[in-house]
């Protein structure tokens, strides 16, 4: 699964295919909202979630995330976006502008950063696919001194922390690291000082 910023989709490629050389390896495009940033797949492999960043050909920032299914898109289907939600304010007509998204490891939830709202939001999958309201919780994010929160990257820790990259840009050492528990919802530390304008990361599993 591929993000096509300047064409607002989401390339689909038979990886076999692909490695055989293959110039028909793309099998599928799946169109989003905008121009896509961050994805993630959930660990059964069944779900891509995409983060709508911006338009790449026209001055449009992003509102959602979609959910797509792997199956539907492999097999070339045009319904393979399964759910679009709105995340980072109850404005339909505002620009949160979303960055990043991740699976929590029971995949039951998606994490997504909102870059313009300064938003956490997590998104429950059921509800999402079933057409329901999904965004469970949404986070508010502080910097310190007053600093723009701009979270970004995510990534999951230990199964029970998600970790967000924030910070605005103004020099060296102005990112920082928020980490929150999964089960409560709860910003638990903020470590600072990690660089400049940090995007993503990872984390190595215990004993890796």
């Amino acid at each position: 699964f591929v993000g096509n910023g300047g064409m607002s989709d989401v390339s689909v490629f038979d990886l076999q295919a692909a490695l055989a050389g293959d110039r028909g390896a793309e099998v599928n495009r799946v169109p989003v909202e905008t121009g896509p940033f961050g994805l993630a797949c959930s660990h059964d492999g069944a779900l891509v979630a995409v983060a709508a960043r911006e338009s790449m050909s026209e001055p449009y920032e992003g509102r959602t995330i979609s959910i797509i299914d792997v199956a539907r898109a492999a097999a070339g289907g045009k319904d393979a976006e399964v759910a679009r939600v709105r995340i980072g304010s109850d404005d339909p007509g505002e620009a949160t502008r979303p960055f990043a998204v991740a699976f929590t490891p029971d995949g039951k939830r998606i994490v997504a950063s909102c870059f313009r709202s300064n938003t956490i939001s997590f998104v429950d999958v059921a509800d999402a696919v079933a057409g329901r309201p999904a965004e469970v919780l949404r986070l508010h994010p502080q910097a310190p001194h007053g600093a723009i929160a701009r979270p970004r990257g995510i990534a999951m820790a230990g199964g029970r922390l998600a970790c967000v990259i924030g910070g605005a840009k103004t020099g060296p050492k102005s990112s920082l690291v928020w980490f929150i528990d999964l089960e409560t919802g709860r910003i638990l530390s903020c470590v600072t000082g990690v660089g400049n304008e940090s995007y993503f990361m990872d984390v190595i599993p215990s004993g890796g």
